[in-house]
């Protein structure tokens, strides 16, 4: 048994999703772990230095510690949105608006040492909303199911 706990959110809706405590099941893992560093504990956040749109910085994210500063945290009470602080979604919205729809893009979250990706299609419908968390655990973006649905989630206390 490990001091860990993992979360699988499956994609096909109608399959059961599991909370593993103690131990992760390399059954649902298509890739091998990531470690990625918990930038601020208690809310599982990681830093961003910035966002993406197929492949190319959104340079939407100041330096760790200003207000402008990007991390993410990801959330299973976040049901298919993208919650961002105001400033940010108002920003995203725009980018996205000005490719078309943004069906067929893939949005990025770069971290220090990978990136999340996130491929938008119809299926996706990924709604953004505006959710302005005070210091000291804000400004936090709030990835729901759709990132959790794409990634096996291991958390190490």
């Amino acid at each position: 048994e490990q001091n860990v706990f993992a979360i699988y959110f499956p994609q096909d809706p109608w399959e059961d999703a599991e909370l593993l405590l103690g131990g992760i099941d390399e059954r649902r893992m298509e890739t091998k772990l990531t470690w990625v560093p918990v930038s601020r504990p208690g809310f599982w956040q990681v830093a961003v230095r910035d966002l993406t749109l197929d492949g190319e910085d959104m340079n939407l994210c100041g330096s760790q510690g200003s207000y402008r500063s990007c991390s993410i945290a990801l959330d299973s009470g976040t049901s298919g949105a993208l919650a961002a602080p105001s400033w940010l979604a108002r920003r995203l919205a725009q980018q996205l608006t000005d490719c078309g729809d943004g069906e067929g893009k893939r949005l990025g979250f770069r971290l220090e040492e990978s990136d999340l990706l996130l491929d938008l299609d119809a299926s996706d419908a990924l709604q953004l909303m505006a959710v302005d968390v005070p210091a000291p655990h804000g400004p936090v973006m709030l990835l729901g199911d759709l990132f959790l649905r794409k990634y096996y989630t291991v958390y190490d206390r």
